[in-house]
């Protein structure tokens, strides 16, 4: 006869189907409520959007986007410096691409906010891409020639890749997600800690109550 998984009536007898109580407690016990781990998983999606790191990011993928990052960073630095006129850091409205790239160079290079600083590039190169399609020149852009579209469309495509990838684990990024994550952990802590004490505060109410009646 089949073997049929079935609730015992018989709370001695243990059979295939009896409900085990003491797995439900512990179970019930190391279970996070509800509304808490929604919050710690929108911390986690919010951060990861952010910063582009997540727990899928090996070590051995951060290895590499290191090395892609220290090099892209000192291509951009360089290219800063190289072209850089002191004359012309003077205050002006004019926008300076090469202080531009010396600055979203040493983001990237440090990891802080890396994302971001990628997504500014690709949507700065990016349309610098696009003005000739415009007819619109770049001379606004405090550039000394004008940049060829394949110069922008290659350095677009280098900030769109960081951008997707993120910087990795070895960054600050990594630093700053680890301490917001201990802060969250911290305040999720205190909030149930308060909210036993109230709950144990309701009790105590309630049993002087039932004794003294």
């Amino acid at each position: 006869m089949a073997d049929v998984k079935v609730i015992s009536v018989n709370p001695g007898k243990s059979t295939t189907g009896a409900l085990n109580f003491e797995f439900i407690e512990k179970v019930a016990r190391t279970c996070k409520p509800v509304g808490k781990v929604i919050h710690s998983q929108r911390i986690k999606a919010i951060c990861n959007s952010v910063f582009g790191i997540n727990k899928s990011t090996t070590n051995v993928g951060s290895t590499k986007l290191l090395l892609i990052r220290t090099i892209t960073a000192a291509f951009f630095i360089t290219l800063g410096v190289l072209n850089l006129d002191i004359n012309s850091l003077s205050l002006s409205t004019e926008f300076n691409i090469h202080l531009f790239n010396i600055v979203i160079g040493g983001m990237i290079l440090l990891g802080f906010f890396a994302r971001i600083a990628s997504i500014c590039g690709f949507i700065l190169y990016a349309s610098l891409a696009a003005l000739p399609l415009f007819g619109v020149s770049s001379s606004f852009l405090s550039l000394s020639t004008a940049t060829p579209d394949i110069t922008a469309i290659s350095q677009s495509l280098i900030f769109l890749f960081l951008a997707i990838t993120g910087p990795g684990r070895y960054c600050i990024d990594q630093l700053l997600r680890n301490w917001i994550f201990r802060i969250a952990k911290r305040k999720a802590a205190k909030r149930a800690e308060r909210k036993n004490l109230r709950e144990a505060e309701v009790r105590m109410s309630y049993k002087a109550w039932k004794e003294a009646e």
